[in-house]
């Protein structure tokens, strides 16, 4: 992987200076300055750039901050960044303090400048390994004219995809490649773009594109007349390509091209000639070659003459190479001093004693090294049997997930993939606090595989709040969410969109970095305070519930129940067959009313697999439980609904079955942390609620609803809702009115598939559709949003967070709770559950328990009672009871009107008489 830092300093040079006349011979002084350049001969520029300082220094600041920029632009291109970073705060200092009115206004107008400082600044943090806070500054650039830049567009963009890489966020860091892949203008430019495209792609283990690059750059000649350096990156990578896709013999020869070149090459390209071959080995399965490279590799970076340092980030990723080349022959004590020593090059105040020790503070900007170094220590104290060393790794490891989560600009693809990295090292940190009886420390691992990326959103927004981020920012924020959202969901078909959502992300990072720049306390405030068995503890007594918690891994379940004794674990194996009973149950509940299977059998079926999940799920814990329950469920357990379950095999009438929904008040939470945040959320003034029952045109190809219109005249009349019924019912309303209300109730069609998930409101073809991705970022302000459409708790199930569904969305948005479905419904037969479920909350019930008594009466007084009837409704979040606001009985306004005519009638004939 390869910065670039080349610029075209000329046209900077070319900028208006207004020399003067002097003992120093400006004009000569100046062209010696562009000669030097032009021949690339920094020191020398940096002696004449010397000379015309002193000379200006104390007379104008104007002429003062370009020279100050040449120099630090000398400084870079000679690679000695201490010099570099000195004289950017040199004019960092002269921009706060000078009072010329010529510079004053060259710093707060010239675009300009804006443009060099910022190209400037990014590269001395990217230099230092900073590369969280040089994605600020390359990020701000994309957004203005080419023609306004004195350096070729392409450059910030390429940097900012590199610190992206160096950060872990590999999706991004092609996003921003592939959008200045169209601009790049000379074959130099490309090799360099393509070399980190490639890179790339092998991180996220797509080989295959990786080898489509580089086939692209022979096919094309680009190689031609190329630079040694960009040469060897070539073939460095092609012999490693070749190695990944198990190719010996093309390895060999591409190496061999490689190895012929070595001798002209710098020292940046030594030691990536090294490094990688060494993996190429490894990946061919020779640790032995491997470890004669990696050292060959570590003893070119740590020369003298080195470009890397022993504080860069590219060590820590070596070392971290190594210990894993240790670990494949079993060298566990010499893997972990590497491991040690990688910890130490990244965190420059852990200065261990020994392999005992433990770094305190994670400040780092090379998060994704960080981590995968700390799960690696982690494993090998584990190995060690040191389980409380191993457990602590681990525990570090867990923050730097969180850490990367809050503060880095992330897409969610890698946010996701490394929440579901996460979730596999969690399991193996629970299995070790479980084995070890340590069940506390368990149950913390279960809590970081449980929406850490929904509560991080929610805290994030909170934080915005508290800081006191202005209402316009918030709006223009989620205008640009929005445009991403909305790219998102068209991209994916029409190619000529693709360029148009990088863009948006582009400018949403942007906005992100300037707003944390402008409000730093907002940043401040987003750390969560750790959740305890006490905190849930002291949540269940205020209601009175009983807390089950999942966590479902490759190899294990394990349930987490807390009550008044406190914490229990139970672990039981063999998840794959727990995963297939999930869905034999749901295919037994819904497929006899989806198709022509037999209701018999499936009821056979049903009452079998729901008397077994009953037994593994909760049987082991039922002594724990008390009538209200919350349960935080865990991969496909989310797709479950837990009251279905059969206590007993005593029936086969779907009347009579032993439901566990007949002896408990069942509702979910998305984690321990938002469970623990309901607290204090009780409202005892009414709820204002609105609903939306839209009718269809014939170019949405949906079916007309009728149960729809019958719950937004029941809304109407008993929860004194405001009702968009019919061609009322469209988006533009809904966007208009859904910060007015406590109580959103949708009774409309859904759809989820493998592309997309959306709400339908009326309209034509191309404004009716509330979109997944545009949900997320609506920043409602209810108590309730209740989904009355199919499937809307289904989605994408997301290893480490979730099931990425319409519900979900909902509760990132602000909405308390949610009342969703786990599969398409009876548009009729719910809309009489539906109604129930209100009237139980008009008479001031709980959410959850309104719910259950709704279902409760359905089974007891309706002829078809089977669970797909009644039993997709679910509820999510906080339980506490809502009763509706009354309305102002404006009819009793006419009685003092009428009473004020009559007066007025009296006193006009008492004037007469």
């Amino acid at each position: 992987m390869k910065q670039i830092l080349l610029i075209l300093v000329f046209n900077l040079i070319g900028s208006p200076l207004l020399f003067s006349n002097g003992l120093l011979n400006v004009d000569s002084t100046f062209n010696a300055t562009s000669e030097h350049f032009a021949r690339y001969d920094y020191p020398a520029a940096i002696s004449t750039l010397n000379l015309l300082l002193d000379h200006f220094n104390g007379q104008d600041d104007y002429e003062v901050a370009y020279l100050l920029m040449w120099k630090a632009y000398a400084y870079d291109q000679s690679e000695d960044f201490a010099a570099m970073e000195a004289t950017i705060q040199q004019m960092d200092t002269l921009r706060i303090q000078t009072s010329n009115p010529d510079a004053r206004l060259f710093f707060d107008s010239r675009e300009e400048f804006f443009l060099e400082w910022n190209y400037l600044k990014g590269t001395n943090l990217f230099n230092q390994g900073n590369y969280e806070a040089a994605k600020f500054y390359f990020g701000q650039l994309h957004t203005f004219d080419p023609e306004a830049w004195s350096f070729d567009v392409v450059l910030p963009l390429i940097n900012a995809a590199v610190a992206m890489q160096r950060t872990g966020d590999y999706s991004k860091a092609i996003s921003y490649l592939e959008t200045a892949y169209p601009l790049v203008q000379t074959n130099s430019v490309k090799l360099d773009l393509i070399d980190n495209l490639v890179t790339a792609y092998i991180e996220l283990g797509q080989f295959e594109s990786a080898q489509k690059r580089l086939n692209q750059v022979e096919e094309n000649g680009w190689l031609d007349g190329a630079k040694i350096s960009d040469q060897a990156y070539f073939l460095i990578h092609a012999f490693h390509v070749e190695a990944l896709l198990g190719h010996s013999e093309s390895f060999e020869a591409y190496l061999k091209k490689a190895e012929a070149i070595a001798p002209k090459l710098e020292s940046r390209e030594l030691v990536h000639l090294k490094r990688i071959r060494a993996k190429a080995h490894q990946a061919l399965g020779n640790p032995e070659a491997a470890e004669v490279s990696f050292e060959a590799a570590e003893k070119e970076l740590l020369a003298p003459n080195s470009y890397f340092s022993a504080q860069h980030g590219k060590y820590a990723q070596l070392l971290l190479e190594m210990g894993k080349n240790y670990e494949a022959k079993k060298g566990y004590s010499k893997a972990l001093s590497v491991y040690q020593k990688g910890l130490g090059v990244l965190l420059p105040n852990f200065e261990y004693k020994n392999n005992e020790e433990h770094p305190q503070d994670l400040t780092s900007t090379s998060r994704s090294f960080l981590y995968d170094l700390l799960i690696a220590k982690a494993e090998v104290l584990h190995h060690q049997e040191n389980f409380k060393g191993a457990l602590k790794n681990y525990e570090l490891a867990a923050e730097v997930v969180e850490n990367t989560i809050r503060y880095a600009t992330f897409t969610k693809e890698s946010t996701y993939r490394l929440l579901k990295t996460a979730k596999q090292n969690n399991e193996s940190a629970i299995d070790l606090a479980f084995t070890t009886q340590d069940y506390k420390t368990a149950f913390y691992f279960s809590q970081k595989s449980h929406a850490l990326y929904l509560q991080s959103n929610l805290d994030i927004h909170a934080a915005k709040i508290q800081a006191g981020v202005p209402d316009s920012l918030l709006q223009q924020e989620r205008n640009l969410k929005l445009d991403i959202a909305a790219y998102e969901n068209r991209s994916k078909s029409r190619q000529e969109l693709s360029q148009n959502l990088r863009t948006a992300e582009l400018n949403y990072d942007v906005f992100v970095n300037q707003l944390r720049a402008d409000y730093p306390i907002y940043t401040l405030l987003q750390v969560p305070e750790k959740i305890s068995v006490s905190a849930i503890r002291k949540r269940q007594r205020k209601n009175k519930s009983s807390y089950l918690e999942y966590f479902l891994g490759e190899k294990s379940l394990y349930i987490f129940s807390i009550n008044s004794k406190g914490l229990s674990v139970q672990r039981q194996e063999n998840t794959q067959a727990l995963r297939a009973s999930i869905s034999q149950l749901n295919q037994a509940i819904t497929e006899p009313w989806d198709n022509s299977t037999s209701v018999e059998n499936s009821k056979i079926k049903f009452a079998e697999i729901a008397h077994q999940l009953y037994q593994v799920l909760i049987e082991p814990i039922q002594g724990h439980l008390k009538k209200k329950i919350t349960i935080i469920p865990d991969d496909l357990l989310a797709t479950l609904p837990f009251e279905v379950l059969l206590q007993s095999k005593n029936s086969l009438s779907y009347k009579t079955m032993d439901y566990l929904i007949r002896d408990y008040e069942i509702s979910y939470s998305y984690s321990a942390q938002m469970y623990s945040n309901q607290a204090g959320l009780d409202r005892d003034e009414g709820v204002r609620s609105v609903v939306f029952a839209p009718s269809f045109t014939p170019s949405q190809n949906l079916v007309q609803l009728a149960g729809n219109q019958e719950e937004a005249e029941y809304l109407k009349t008993r929860f004194e809702a405001i009702a968009y019924t019919d061609s009322l019912a469209t988006k533009k309303e809904f966007f208009k009115n859904m910060r007015d209300f406590e109580v959103i109730h949708l009774a409309t069609h859904a759809t989820v598939d493998s592309t997309q998930a959306y709400i339908a409101f009326y309209g034509d073809s191309t404004d009716y559709r509330l979109d997944l991705n545009e949900i997320y970022d609506l920043n409602l302000q209810a108590e309730m949003v209740v989904l009355s459409a199919c499937e809307t708790l289904k989605g994408q199930l997301q290893d480490g967070e979730g099931i990425l569904n319409l519900s979900r969305a909902f509760s990132t948005a602000g909405s308390k709770s949610t009342i969703a479905t786990l599969w398409s419904v009876n548009d009729i037969q719910s809309s009489k559950l539906i109604q129930g479920f209100y009237e139980n909350l008009s008479e001031g019930m709980s959410k959850d328990e309104a719910l259950r008594n709704a279902k409760i009466n359905y089974i007891e007084n309706e002829p078809i009672v089977a669970p797909y009837f009644w039993a997709a409704f679910t509820p999510t979040g906080n339980m506490q009871a809502l009763k509706p606001a009354k309305r102002f009985p404006y009819f009793l306004m006419v009685i003092p009107l009428l009473l004020l005519a009559l007066l007025g009638v009296f006193l006009l004939k008492k004037n007469r008489h």
